[in-house]
């Protein structure tokens, strides 16, 4: 029972792993810093969730709400005509979403 690193089967799932970032990003050094759980790899300053942190996932500080609205009009299509519209908008919306929460996390 080594610490770590090996190939042993007897070892726990690091609950870290999700929040590492992948080896291959290209970060600048101020915007990710060494993991304290098993400090190994790397985790970003600032985590975006959609959802809930899971408990077992250890964070530093306290999660704050940050919230980002965007409104757009739609046709009165229905069905597949719908589907496609929405489809489309989907990326634009997201893109505006991730710019206002970036814009709003610099204040």
């Amino acid at each position: 029972s080594g610490s770590g690193g090996g190939s042993g089967t007897g070892a726990p799932p690091r609950q870290c792993l999700v929040v590492h970032t992948p080896t291959t990003l290209t970060c600048a050094e101020e915007c990710r810093s060494l993991c304290r759980l098993c400090g190994k790899k790397y985790v970003p300053e600032v985590l975006l969730a959609t959802c809930e942190v899971p408990q077992e996932v250890p964070v530093e500080g306290a999660p704050q709400l940050l919230e980002a609205r965007v409104c757009r009009s739609k046709k009165k299509d229905d069905g597949e005509a719908l589907a496609q519209i929405v489809s489309v908008a989907l990326p634009v919306l997201e893109y505006q979403i991730y710019c206002q929460l970036v814009a709003k996390m610099r204040l």
